[in-house]
């Protein structure tokens, strides 16, 4: 069991029009991991874009006690942000994210036998949010939002308990 968990950085509003970006990458000698990042920031008094992405790719992970199998995994993620402000003391934003990792490996324990591997063959997550802020000048009602979310989730697991069973 895990938990993936995404936190994006936001976009920004500038005075004058911005563009702007970033990239990294990292390599990981423990699982020969190689990664990569890119994003690229464009901004102005009414609006802003985000849009990033990452990629990675490992290998089984080496431990004092040896390989530990099935640990591979190859994955990526995109984050789109978008915040526009239509009039006056309104804001539009829109979040959209997407994960995705192929021939991921789930590391046996004591509940496998020796012979089994168990990996997810399809991982994908993808969100998509909306909110509409109104900021009021009423001292009792500062802040009127509206939100929307909405999340799909697939996980595709392959069990191989022996070499002759595969359950999907």
């Amino acid at each position: 069991g895990g938990v993936v968990n995404i936190i994006t950085r936001e976009g920004h509003y500038h005075d004058n029009f911005y563009a702007g970006g970033s990239t990294s990458g990292s390599y990981q000698t423990v699982n020969n991991m190689r990664s990569g990042n890119l994003a690229v920031d464009l901004a102005d008094k009414k609006w802003y874009v985000r849009l990033s992405g990452t990629s990675r790719d490992a290998s089984n992970t080496q431990t004092p006690e040896g390989e530990l199998l099935n640990s591979q995994f190859t994955d990526s993620n995109i984050s789109l942000k978008l915040g526009v402000k239509p009039v006056k003391n309104h804001e539009l934003t829109l979040n959209y994210q997407r994960f995705a990792a192929q021939d991921a490996g789930i590391p046996g324990g004591s509940a496998f036998p020796v012979t089994a591997t168990a990996s997810y063959t399809d991982i994908q997550k993808n969100m998509l949010s909306a909110a509409y802020t109104i900021n009021l000048s009423d001292a009792s009602l500062k802040r009127v939002r509206f939100r929307y979310f909405h999340q799909y989730i697939l996980r595709d697991v392959e069990l191989k308990p022996s070499a002759v069973v595969t359950l999907t």
